[in-house]
Order: C-alpha cells, then structure tokens, then sequence
C-alpha cells in the first residue's frame, strides 16, 4: 500500500485486489477502488498493471436492478453439463471466501467453448474480461503469472490457452504453489514469497501433469455439445453489459457486512463428509466441499436480495449438490467429469433469466 495527495487530500493507493480490513470495516478492493458494507468507499484507490485494471466492479444497486443482476448469474447453472456448470458459478462465489488451495482446469478439444465459459465466469469481476479479454494465459512467462496470481487476491483468475508442449513445468511450479504456499518459505530474505492469492481456472486442450499437482486440481471436462449455445449468446450479452459484476458487486457487499471466515471453515469440514465414505482421494473431498461452499454462500445472497425464493433455492441445492458429488466421484477415479457415466445429475433445466 502507498500513500499520495490529490488535490490536498490524502487517499490510500493499493496495488492488488481483495479483501482488506480498514479500520474497523472489511472492505473489497478492485480497480475501481473499494466496497465496503455501505458501498463504494472513499479514500481508497488501486493501480493495477494493465490487464488486471478490467477488474472493475460497478457500485452495486439495490431491489430490481440487483434481483435481475443476480438472476442472470444464477443462469449460468443451465449453459453447460451440470457438473461443470455448477463447478463454474461456485468458483466465481467461492473465490472471494479466502484460503483457497486448490485450482480448477477445464479441458476439451478447440471449438467446443472452454474459453467462453471460463469468460462468462470472470466476466463477474470485470465485464472487460471477455474471450479476448481474458487477465492471463499460459504464454506468458512463469514470473509474470506468478506475479498475477499474487496482485489478484479474493477474486477469479482465468488463465487461457494452456501449452501442451512447454507448459507442464510452468503449471506445475504455479498451481503446486496454490496448495503449499501456506507452508513454504523462501531461503532468499531479500525476495518476499509471492504465493498465488487467486481462485485460479485454467483452459486447454490437455491437462498439466504431475500427480500431486492432479490432486489439487479439479478437472471439467467439456465435450462437443455440452454447452447450449443460445443460451451461451445470450449470458454473453449479459456479461459484456456489466449484469454479472453487478451481482458480484452486490455479493461482496453483502459479504463485507456478514461474512464470518472462522464460520465458513467449520462449514466446510462439515460439508466434506458426506464424501469421506468414498474411495476418494483424501483432497478431493476438500475441494468439492469448498466449492459447495461458494454455492451456498451465493445463494443464501441470492435469496436475502428476492432474486430467488426459498423453494428455488432449495431446488438448486439439492441438484447442484447431486453434480458436485458426482463431480467429486469423477474427480477420484482419475477420469475427468463426463467420461464417467453421470448417474445423479443432469443439465439444469431452462433458458437464461430475462
């Protein structure tokens, strides 16, 4: 954090996004400043390098607006096969709830939209972030992702068009970093540790290597005809007009009001067992937890705000849990979701939100 005068007035420069607590209110930082409980928080500014500065987030509404806002984020349920649509929108909400130490990878063969649907996630920090847009790729160097991952902090991080040929290695030294970063130190006094503080979400036409780094990596498979097209057109719509931010906006400011970290990790302790009795990977439990996590954070919002009842919250519960556990039982058989029949879940039913 730096400090700078405007115009005789003092104000707070940050250089990343995410949480940060000031004084005696949490608030979120993002390119475009800060929100805080009440809103947009005065004082505060951010200067983020070119291509994280789309993380912009709108000063969030209230009633209509925000309803309508969070109802188009709830569609993105409907756009893929469930389990990967389900997994997607619970990135987006759980990638602001900290401590994250796992990644998530999608994969299927060029054309069959991994980069649109990764777009339609990060488009709710940012409606810049399209499919051309995208805040990092594969191609950079191993220094400039590091340092990405780091600067965005509390939010999602797509990072496209993963290299099959040169880019294990660099997978490996970034994403092994997501889980272990907690506990490693550098001998190097003079260089500070610079571990990934994002939700990272990959995209390629093969899946990085290394078992250890696999098991920290949730993999959704997309396969030809997975994804609904018309109803993907219209979500980008949505996404590009700036819908989705706002229902992020909202989110973060709800959460800055009555988000409780020590809470929400003894929900996702309790939210893993259900998966224990499995034969599973010891992480994957984890993982999936976590992201239900995410689900149930955003929908619990999506209901105080009036953009769903609570019946329909009930409903989308209840099936995306049923994808979530299939998912999980994908995830341990060493086989990406969808080569493994699907036996709970199936696609959410139903067009976009109008």
């Amino acid at each position: 954090m730096n400090r700078s005068t405007d115009s005789n007035k003092m104000s707070r420069v940050f250089n990343h996004t995410g949480w940060h607590l000031d004084g005696d209110q949490t608030i979120y930082l993002h390119a475009g400043g800060a929100l805080g409980p009440s809103g947009p928080v005065a004082g505060i500014r951010t200067r983020l390098d070119p291509g994280l500065d789309r993380y912009v987030l709108p000063d969030p509404p209230d009633g209509d607006d925000l309803r309508e806002a969070v109802r188009a984020s709830v569609s993105v349920l409907g756009v893929t096969a469930a389990p990967v649509g389900v997994a997607l929108l619970a990135m987006v909400y759980r990638a602001p709830l900290g401590q994250i130490d796992f990644s998530g990878f999608l994969v299927g063969r060029t054309g069959v939209g991994k980069s649109e649907l990764a777009a339609l996630a990060q488009q709710h920090y940012g409606p810049g972030m399209d499919r051309l847009g995208l805040p990092a790729s594969w191609m950079s160097t191993a220094n400039a992702l590091q340092a990405i991952a780091f600067r965005i902090k509390d939010a999602l991080l797509v990072i496209d068009h993963f290299d099959p040929i040169d880019g294990h290695r660099m997978a490996e030294r970034l994403l092994s970093r997501q889980h272990d970063a907690p506990a490693r130190t550098r001998s190097d006094a003079t260089r500070p540790p610079m571990p990934p503080r994002a939700l990272i979400l990959g995209t390629g036409e093969a899946i990085p290597r290394g078992e250890s780094l696999r098991s920290h990596l949730l993999v959704l498979d997309v396969r030809p005809r997975d994804v609904s097209w018309g109803n993907l057109t219209f979500l980008q719509e949505r996404a590009a007009s700036g819908r989705f931010a706002v229902a992020m906006a909202g989110y973060l400011r709800w959460l800055a009001a009555t988000y409780d970290h020590q809470a929400d990790r003894v929900n996702a302790r309790e939210l893993r067992r259900p998966l224990l009795r499995g034969a599973v990977h010891p992480r994957t439990p984890d993982m999936i937890a976590s992201l239900n996590l995410g689900l149930e954070r955003f929908l619990e919002f999506a209901e105080d705000t009036g953009a769903i009842s609570a019946l329909k919250r009930l409903d989308i519960r209840g099936r995306a849990w049923d994808a979530l556990f299939d998912l999980g039982e994908a995830q341990a058989a060493d086989s990406p979701v969808g080569r493994k029949p699907v036996r709970r879940s199936g696609r959410f039913a139903g067009g976009p939100a109008t």
